[in-house]
């Protein structure tokens, strides 16, 4: 990493600091979160001065706090977070020319890199065709600042110390360790009920499908971390205390997603061990496929038609459970509405689809009455609750296979380099830790479009940086040993 200019810390500090502070007390006079974005953007910039590092590590830990500002009026973006990715996007061509020999041909040549580039490409195609092509733009530019600094200037930060990642995730672990506490803390004030957990969230998670989400994709992380400690020493401790709230916050959440998800990141682990990965994806592949052929084959999906009056909202979480399994449950009927009528659209557009970002534009249409339930008006414009049909709509039958492409080579170049580092235990750690938080998160966006969320979009292109850095990093410190080796026998 590079600094872009060389200013006196100490001087910088206390003049940004000054800034914040005065920002803070306009915010806390006027009430509107929109002044936060002035400091962020300064503070930013500052960080920036100092060295990239410093805005990464701002972006990074600002995560688990960020909050969108759009119910005040302003602008559907997330704050501090989405400012700050938008500041290392803009940079990035900088980064590049600085750190030539990172940014390479084995950079591009990398597998996830590759079809990293080969999604972007098809966004743009898809939304060029859009049938809101502002939208899709959008959607497309959204991509483009979560990619770059996520999986760029991580990748970049692993290759050059990944000792640094070490410091930046225990900071990140500290910070949602704060917030998850606070939600638990107002939760209580709920008397842990299933009707208020949502509103137990605000303001740093949308609703209890997203907080259950972000907890079940960092567990894993914190189970392997604690796996690699000293027992009964104060990391061990610690981490156990942290294991015991992120599983409580993973219960309380009473989100189905998000306890399916801690089993999925178990199975992962299994299945990394026994090196029969792609085995295990081609089976959910076919299981999937074979599945929605099941369905359509005489429209059988109508016998699975709810009673309007019986789909209605629950007070408790047994009795969630229970309409869930009698087929009564409301999200559960309403993500059936929406993906019938996802796969109704598809047929009319099978190829580039109705572009990035138009799916509540266009679904209502194409809906089956007899599905409908007490939300369907979707005032809160919610899309399809399912990833792969959310792209099947907006990006068409190449866009699917370009993702399922994705996850299967995310894992198997996971798996793969799991077993190259079999040398380095510090380093093989970190890379099933991102594994198994990427299955876990996966299964949780395979039910929404949590890819789409600052908080765990974030994290997931986070966790892919990870891997490509460190599988570079690898390969150059293979490359150095042989180079020795060479010379020693010359």
């Amino acid at each position: 990493m590079h600094k872009l200019f060389s200013l006196p810390r100490t001087y910088l500090f206390t003049a940004l600091i000054g800034f914040a502070l005065l920002v803070l007390m306009a915010f806390f006079y006027t009430h509107n979160r929109l002044i936060l974005l002035a400091p962020i953007a300064i503070i930013g910039l500052g960080a920036l001065i100092i060295d990239i590092r410093y805005a990464y590590i701002l972006m990074v830990i600002s995560l688990p706090f960020s909050l969108n500002p759009v119910e005040q009026g302003g602008p559907s973006i997330d704050v501090p977070t989405e400012p700050l990715m938008i500041i290392l996007t803009a940079i990035f061509p900088f980064l590049v020319l600085l750190n030539k020999s990172f940014f390479n041909k084995q950079f591009l040549k990398n597998p996830l890199i590759g079809i990293l580039l080969v999604w972007l490409f098809w966004i743009l195609v898809c939304s060029i065709t859009s049938t809101h092509p502002m939208l899709s733009f959008k959607f497309f530019a959204a991509k483009l600042w979560y990619i770059i600094p996520f999986v760029g200037v991580t990748a970049l930060v692993v290759y050059n110390d990944p000792k640094v990642l070490k410091t930046i995730l225990a900071l990140f672990l500290f910070v949602s360790f704060v917030i998850i506490s606070i939600v638990i803390v107002k939760h209580k004030s709920f008397n842990f009920s299933f009707e208020d957990v949502s509103n137990a969230c605000v303001p740093f998670f949308r609703n209890h499908v997203t907080y259950g989400s972000f907890a079940s994709l960092i567990f894993p992380v914190i189970i392997v971390a604690w796996g690699a400690q000293k027992k009964y020493s104060l990391h061990w401790i610690t981490l156990s205390i942290t294991t015991l709230l992120f599983l409580s916050a993973i219960y309380l959440s009473f989100s189905r997603g998000a306890w399916a998800a801690i089993f999925i990141s178990l199975l992962c682990y299994i299945a990394v061990r026994l090196k029969i990965m792609q085995y295990a994806i081609i089976a959910a592949y076919s299981f999937i496929i074979i599945g929605a052929i099941y369905m359509q084959h005489q429209n059988k999906y109508l016998n699975f038609s709810p009673k309007y009056e019986t789909g209605i909202m629950h007070q408790t979480i047994a009795d969630h459970l229970l309409a869930t399994i009698k087929g009564k449950d409301i999200s559960s009927n309403e993500r059936f509405y929406r993906w019938i009528a996802a796969a109704r659209m598809w047929r009319a557009k099978p190829i580039t689809g109705y572009g990035p970002n138009t799916f509540y534009h266009n679904y209502k249409p194409h809906t089956v009455s007899s599905f409908r339930t007490y939300v369907s008006r979707n005032d809160e414009r919610s899309t399809t609750h399912n990833y792969f049909l959310f792209t099947l709509v907006e990006q068409g039958l190449p866009g699917v296979i370009i993702y399922a492409s994705f996850v299967f080579i995310l894992f198997i170049y996971g798996q793969n380099l799991y077993f190259k580092l079999r040398n380095n235990k510090k380093l093989q750690r970190m890379v099933m830790a991102v594994l198994c938080m990427q299955a876990s998160f996966l299964l949780s966006n395979f039910l929404s479009e949590l890819i789409e969320v600052d908080k765990l979009g974030g994290i997931f292109f986070m966790g892919i940086g990870i891997l490509v850095g460190i599988g570079l990093l690898h390969k150059k410190q293979n490359e150095m040993q042989q180079n020795l080796v060479a010379n020693s026998i010359n």
